[in-house]
């Protein structure tokens, strides 16, 4: 072959490789197009939740956060419906007023069962009531009004100290803010600054430490006087003796706690503490129960005071 020949073989060649490249990308993004649509479709196909309205829900009596204890009976919950249930039949009373810890390996179940309280989770089987009223005739938002989460990771928005510990109740005072402040032990740090509780706070609060987060996440919960309390982990960033002053304050609240925490020091005084496992009630019971009548509760003691 002459030199031109080469050439020209070599240009076809290379036009031949891009093509298939193309086609190549097309055809990629035409199976993940596929199946991102197949998740569309079932969002949009999802009917809508019939939320009852102001009138529809008090039509039920009175709150039932007022005089009511929760209550789960025989609650199963799969992410996937493939026969894989993360809870399996989870039957658990939680008196008002009481604080009751959740512990037990990771993926035990522990958060998603504080979901389903919550009502961010529905339950594939069994039910969950407060107050005997089952959560289910409670209007999501109304109940939700009355829960206040705290989760491990911290969430704060771009803005000032104000609008972060006030969010949810526009009406809040100054010295409410402060005094749940104190109780979160943030009121120092609030007052060392030079703008005060009008401080910018960056967008998922950057400009802050992890236990200056975590704690004033802990007092917007309590700025919002929540019935019931789920902290989930919601103090890890914090030394011992810090997070041991926190708990003092937030044990002579007025409201039905859910503590998740794996630091045995955190749960130990909880009324009932619940031992997950594989998704099922493995023990429950007071410290003192659980260390005569559960061996994996007593290892996890044993091995977190060394």
């Amino acid at each position: 072959m002459k030199v031109g020949g080469i050439m020209a073989a070599i240009n076809y060649i290379a036009q031949i490789q891009i093509a298939i490249m193309m086609a190549q990308h097309v055809i990629m993004g035409i199976t993940q197009a596929r199946a991102s649509m197949e998740r569309i479709k079932e969002v949009l196909n999802t009917p809508a939740e019939d939320e009852r309205d102001e009138m529809a829900c008090h039509a039920t009596g009175p709150t039932p956060f007022a005089n009511g204890d929760i209550e789960l009976r025989g609650v199963s919950f799969s992410y996937q419906k493939d026969g894989n249930r993360q809870l399996r039949d989870i039957s658990l009373r939680i008196a008002k007023g009481s604080t009751v810890a959740l512990m037990g390996e990771t993926g035990s179940g522990k958060t998603t069962l504080a979901y389903i309280v919550a009502r961010l989770y529905e339950p594939d089987s069994g039910t969950v009531t407060i107050g005997g009223v089952d959560i289910r005739q409670i209007g999501r938002a109304d109940l939700q009004r009355h829960i206040g989460m705290v989760l491990q990771t911290p969430q704060l928005f771009g803005g000032t100290l104000r609008e972060n510990l006030g969010y949810g109740r526009p009406d809040v005072t100054e010295d409410e803010i402060m005094e749940a402040a104190r109780i979160a032990d943030i009121a120092d740090f609030i007052g060392q600054l030079p703008d005060g509780l009008d401080h910018v706070v960056a967008q998922g609060g950057q400009n802050l430490s992890g236990g200056q987060r975590q704690r004033l996440c802990v007092a917007r919960m309590i700025v919002m006087r929540p019935d019931i309390v789920i902290l989930d982990d919601s103090l890890s960033a914090l030394d011992n003796e810090t997070e041991k002053r926190v708990r003092q304050r937030l044990a002579r609240m007025e409201a039905t706690k859910i503590i998740i925490s794996q630091r045995i020091s955190a749960i130990r005084d909880a009324d009932n503490i619940v031992v997950l496992k594989s998704g099922r009630v493995e023990a429950q019971g007071s410290h003192n129960d659980l260390m005569t009548t559960c061996p994996a509760y007593r290892e996890t003691f044993d091995f977190q005071t060394r």
